[in-house]
């Protein structure tokens, strides 16, 4: 016979990445929005948009980043921060930077207390997250785009990420995405079920 532990409250977040969003006003104002609501926690994406709006090119996010970018990107963080400086902040980054422009945007994560840095480089080698996760202090999460245990395995042994996100219709269902749930508390990384798309027997 199992009894279940159950929680009486579960932290969650307001999903403020969804754009797009411009001038830093623009970010501090829908971070306002989401604390009226009542939530402690938001998830922003920093790096897609410009100041008008417009989605960047891709290119421009990768190797040495662009100044103009970095500085865009720190006047973001830096303001939410000084007016928001107790909520907690997760950086979604959509896999869009490389190693370097990963580790220059860690290095603002670190400087502004946030509280995760999602999916900053390719899950394609866990050896570039590794190393990003041996130079900077902010916890790294992903996971949307791992898939199975054995896809989450070789991210557990290096302790590169400490904040893992499985979708059930990505990772081979609910029962695959307990045992990876149970492989991730072998390794000290806390869970965060990433939000499913798709409803239909392929999530069983």
């Amino acid at each position: 016979i199992y009894t279940l532990s159950l929680h009486d409250a579960l932290p969650i977040f307001g999903a403020t990445q969804i754009g797009p969003w411009g001038s830093t006003k623009a970010y501090v104002d829908i971070v306002r929005h989401a604390v009226n609501e009542g939530y402690d926690a938001v998830k922003i994406d920093f790096t897609t948009y410009d100041e008008d709006a417009k989605k960047m090119p891709h290119l421009l996010k990768e190797g040495f980043p662009d100044r103009v970018l970095y500085r865009r990107i720190e006047n973001r963080m830096k303001a939410i921060r000084e007016e928001f400086p107790d909520v907690d902040i997760i950086v979604e980054n959509h896999c869009q930077t490389d190693l370097t422009s990963a580790l220059r945007i860690g290095e603002l994560c670190d400087k502004y207390d946030m509280m995760a840095y999602e999916e900053p480089v390719s899950m394609l080698n866990p050896e570039i997250m590794r190393a990003l996760r041996q130079r900077i202090r902010t916890p790294l999460a992903a996971g949307e785009r791992i898939y199975s245990r054995w896809g989450y395995y070789n991210f557990f042994r290096d302790y590169s990420i400490q904040l893992i996100q499985p979708d059930a219709c990505n990772c081979g269902g609910i029962t695959e995405l307990k045992k990876i749930a149970d492989m991730a508390h072998v390794f000290d990384a806390q869970l965060q079920r990433s939000e499913e798309r798709r409803v239909g027997k392929e999530c069983r």
